[in-house]
């Protein structure tokens, strides 16, 4: 799979496009530079928010109200999407019944379905069988299918509705997941995360960032693109730092960045683009009770809302795609990757280069070149101000001491 990277991330043009009008874009907005590629004008995008208890308790995420006053919940992302008029899909971890009591997770799943949302079914097993096994990939076959047989009785009875779609929690789906979920008639999943370090669907045949199939089940992955940073300063002097990313509120720098990723997806003719995120993605840091929002992460999801509808793209639900012909395949050509390049800080660009090395005794050595090659341009920037701000000063005590005739 990783032998194909260079080539395809590369690739801006494609034959055969059919009678649709395709456009080369070039996208460069805020210091933001898109790859460009060919733009299809039917990319969808499904809104899948992943809904579990970390730090807060799930019962205390659903309609919280943040110490600066700000609704912050679950239900929070739920209207504002249903103030569109779009369908998510919420995928709910049901195991955690198990804690909060069945009626607790029965009311969050109605809730949901009452604004209009799509309830699918997330798999955290250690909440329901081995505390000491998180991780899907941890069971054997037969375990996983009564992991996901269980589930999907729990989740129908409390919706009504038959469980069309998954995912695993932290994205650690194996082969074996995918098994389960057909003996259990469950043919849409969502937990390929490309690169991941979790993830362990990267070693099957299906694509990274298109619609794939494995056996009868439907794979659509939650959509990366590669984000180059680059410093502000000396960038000829230092290489870029390369990160995956993943389209999720709390993950973008800026605006800028969210833009350029979701155009770049468009642009890469990518047919579909999953936006992920949590429960908790607007509760921010704080004791119980004083907990504030995350405004940057809220900020973000508003400015996304728009940004899509101006780019009139459909939003759908899981459910809706499980509707389609989950036969068809896709062409290997379509499964790109795209590039999205970042100016930013001199510490932000350290501290990237510091995890991309593993913190080797070089990526220290590099970072900390990095940052005080940063710190004497700041300090040389500061002085050469001053000294015009001082020459300024005294061409004018000079002027004024000049009678005029």
């Amino acid at each position: 799979m990783n032998g194909r990277n260079d080539r395809e991330l590369d690739h801006l043009q494609r034959k055969n496009a059919g009678p649709m009008y395709c456009l080369r874009v070039l996208v460069l907005a805020g210091g933001v530079l898109a790859t460009p590629s060919l733009v299809w004008a039917d990319t969808r995008v499904v809104f899948t928010v992943d809904v579990e208890s970390n730090e807060i308790r799930l019962p205390d995420q659903v309609n919280a109200v943040c110490a600066d006053g700000a609704h912050c919940g679950l239900m929070e992302i739920a209207r504002l999407l249903q103030e569109r008029h779009w369908s998510g899909t919420f995928f709910l971890n049901v195991y955690e019944h198990k804690q909060w009591g069945e009626r607790a997770m029965r009311d969050i799943a109605v809730g949901l379905q009452e604004a209009d949302q799509d309830v699918a079914l997330h798999t955290h097993p250690q909440w329901a069988y081995d505390p000491n096994r998180w991780a899907m990939f941890q069971y054997n076959l037969d375990d996983q299918t009564t992991i996901v047989r269980d589930g999907v009785r729990l989740l129908q009875a409390w919706t009504g509705r038959p469980v069309v779609a998954h995912r695993a929690g932290a994205y650690t789906a194996d082969e074996h997941t995918l098994i389960a979920l057909e003996r259990n008639g469950v043919l849409l999943d969502s937990s390929l995360f490309w690169q991941y370090p979790n993830n362990r669907l990267d070693t099957t045949t299906l694509p990274r960032n298109v619609p794939g199939n494995y056996g009868r089940v439907r794979e659509i992955p939650v959509t990366v693109y590669l984000r180059e940073d680059r410093p502000g300063v000396l960038q000829t002097v230092f290489d870029p730092v390369t990160v995956v990313r993943k389209i999720d509120p709390n993950w973008f720098i800026n605006e800028a960045e969210m833009r350029a990723a979701i155009d770049a997806a468009v642009a890469s003719d990518l047919p579909v683009l999953v936006v992920f995120f949590h429960s908790f993605s607007f509760m921010g840091g704080g004791a119980p009770g004083s907990r504030l929002a995350d405004r940057h992460a809220i900020e973000m999801f508003h400015a996304m809302l728009d940004h899509v509808a101006q780019k009139h793209l459909k939003v759908v639900s899981m459910r809706d795609l499980a509707d389609e012909d989950i036969t068809r395949t896709e062409p290997a050509a379509r499964d790109l990757v795209p590039r999205v390049t970042m100016n930013i800080g001199i510490p932000r660009y350290a501290w990237g280069r510091l995890k991309a090395s593993r913190t080797s005794s070089r990526a220290v050595g590099a970072a900390l070149t990095i940052l005080l090659a940063g710190a004497a341009l700041v300090v040389a920037r500061r002085g050469w101000k001053k000294a015009r701000s001082t020459a300024a000063s005294s061409r004018t005590s000079v002027t004024s001491g000049v009678r005029l005739r």
